[in-house]
């Protein structure tokens, strides 16, 4: 009985170290085994769809081309529904922009003043602050943003 449960033991032990390499491996290497995985997955959920069409007599040939037809405009339609709305939701927002920077600017500002600060600190602050805007002065956000979104 001590040898069953020690043959027993070696083996979990095998198959545990075996499942820790194998998630280590896949881990460093994801971007490489990210299309292989990817594949196994499809083939695992699709699978059974193209099983059942060969059943019903279609060439199996035709049975994957027609799964994967069904899965390509699928995902189409979700892409198409799903992004329209967040493409027109980011131009809007960018389009807002300049007026949300006024808002938060002079928000920033009324605070800055009310703020009891020793003179010192303040034209330190000042100068901080008049230092950034001229790095920021050439930044077109609208124009890099549009060719992004389309």
């Amino acid at each position: 009985m001590n040898g069953a449960l020690s043959r027993v033991s070696a083996r979990a032990a095998l198959v545990a170290a075996t499942a820790v390499l194998v998630v280590a491996v896949l881990l460093l290497a994801f971007d490489a085994v990210r299309p292989f995985v990817l594949g196994i997955v499809l083939v695992f959920l699709l699978g059974p769809l193209v099983e059942r069409l060969a059943a019903r007599g279609l060439p199996r040939w035709l049975a994957v081309l027609v799964t994967f037809a069904i899965v390509i405009a699928v995902v189409v339609a979700v892409a198409t529904f799903a992004l329209s709305p967040l493409v027109r939701q980011l131009e809007a927002f960018v389009e807002d922009l300049p007026t949300i920077a006024g808002d938060a600017r002079r928000a920033m500002e009324d605070f800055y003043r009310g703020l009891d600060l020793a003179p010192d600190v303040r034209r330190y602050i000042d100068g901080l602050v008049a230092g950034g805007q001229a790095g920021l002065a050439g930044l077109d956000l609208p124009g890099i943003v549009r060719p992004v979104v389309g």
